[in-house]
């Protein structure tokens, strides 16, 4: 059966005709100035930071610039993409950070008591079984102060129960007890705390898709036959905890990548792992034990395989949530697997399709409205039915329903930031 089938006729909108794309500007980094300060200085603390701060809300990894020290980093991309959507849309002066493993001693917490307004939780998937905290829950433990949860999510390969650790569910009682609400991704994380009796929660999403503080998006598609520059969001390391069904997600990537080799100008999105980013490097030297792993994988199928020059043409990765940036705002379209991979894609106007293969995704692009597949399903995936002008127009107006009501969720936190509540000229395309 082929999994990935292309259309073989013009795309139409809603109104039957074709939507022409209407190109605009790159959207500038920081849109918004932050709103004059009166009184006293307000400091924010940061709990699991993703990356280093530079230029007071853009976030790079540590050895951004080291690529000999890069390697020997695995890290999550897309964590950083939060982590700077959240800073950009929160008003502060002053940050300071407390990573998972952080010896605070009392000097240091009655200063932070003293000088912090609050502290927020990077949104990321903490919620299962094998979360480790290190001893971030006793450091809050200590600070008196507000804790803002600011979309975390639950993970599991479907919808159900998720069992989590004595020590998960003490620290989601200490966030609870110390906000008024909870931010969390979607309707599924939302279930997930009532069932061990948090309800003081709010579904808002992603902070990354607001990484432009804009209220509007009007993103506009091109017809499928002026589709040229795609880009695809890989994930390889797939496991049972996260997955719902590993072999046809398996399946797919390499479907997909191969056939948009051949029919587009392909760029190959990595996000972490390390065999990909070695070929990102080129490091000669590294790439024999890279291409053991990905055939020992089952991944590559032989020397011969057209992914293994895709690999060593097409793979990209950042170091940065602006690599990634500038990336996509060249592409015409971006589609797979990485939920902050699409994400960047749709903050910068640039149509993204999902296919979905776990909860997390799937509870955002359910509440977001964003044009999907999902794995689960027995149909033949045809980016006809998703790459429609219909479904943006339905993401777009879902998206500044989201953006008001990551606004309100701010206020209802007493929490200062930078959102709007005008709504200008939609933004998008490019």
């Amino acid at each position: 059966m082929t999994i990935f089938r292309q259309p073989t006729h013009a795309i139409a909108d809603a109104g039957g005709g074709l939507r022409a794309f209407q190109p605009t500007l790159p959207y500038p980094l920081g849109d918004e100035e932050p709103r004059p300060q009166t009184g006293r200085p307000r400091k924010i603390v940061a709990l699991i930071p993703a990356g280093e701060v530079y230029d007071r809300t853009n976030v790079r990894w540590f050895a951004h610039n080291d690529p000999a020290r890069d390697l020997k980093d695995f890290y999550n991309a897309g964590d950083m993409f939060v982590y700077e959507a959240s800073l950009r849309l929160l008003d502060f002066d002053e940050l300071e950070v407390i990573p998972l493993q952080s010896n605070l001693d009392q000097r240091t917490i009655d200063r932070l008591n003293d000088e912090a307004a609050y502290c927020f939780v990077r949104g990321s998937n903490y919620i299962h079984n094998e979360m480790e905290w290190g001893n971030l829950p006793e450091v809050v433990d200590r600070l008196r102060m507000p804790v803002v949860a600011f979309g975390i999510g639950a993970q599991a390969p479907k919808f159900g129960k998720v069992e989590m650790s004595d020590r998960t569910r003490r620290f989601l009682q200490v966030i609870s007890d110390r906000s008024n609400k909870i931010g969390v991704r979607g309707a599924f994380t939302a279930e997930v705390l009532a069932d061990i009796g948090i309800r003081n929660v709010e579904t808002i999403g992603c902070p990354s898709l607001m990484r432009h503080n804009r209220p509007s998006l009007d993103i506009r598609i091109k017809p499928w036959e002026e589709v040229r520059k795609v880009g695809f969001t890989l994930t390889r390391g797939l496991w049972p905890m996260y997955c719902d069904n590993i072999p046809k997600s398996r399946r797919m990537q390499r479907e997909m990548m191969l056939t948009l080799g051949r029919t587009h100008d392909l760029t190959i999105m990595s996000q972490g792992e390390m065999p990909e980013k070695i070929y990102f490097y080129g490091e000669e030297s590294l790439i024999p034990s890279a291409f053991d792993a990905l055939v020992k994988d089952g991944w590559f199928e032989g020397p011969d395989d057209p992914l293994v020059q895709l690999y060593r043409e097409r793979m990209f990765f950042g170091r940065s949530p602006a690599e990634y940036e500038r990336l996509v705002q060249g592409l015409d379209l971006v589609l797979g697997f990485r939920l902050h991979g699409n994400i960047m894609a749709l903050a910068n106007g640039i149509p993204a399709v999902y296919v979905v293969y776990d909860t997390r995704t799937r509870e955002l692009v359910d509440l977001l409205k964003i044009p999907a597949y999902d794995v689960s399903t027995e149909e033949e995936f045809d980016i006809g039915r998703f790459y429609t002008q219909a479904a943006f127009d339905t993401f777009n107006e879902r998206y500044r329903l989201m953006y008001r009501k990551m606004a309100a969720f701010l206020d209802d936190n007493g929490v200062a930031h930078r959102m709007r509540y005008d709504d200008p000229a939609p933004q998008g395309g490019r």
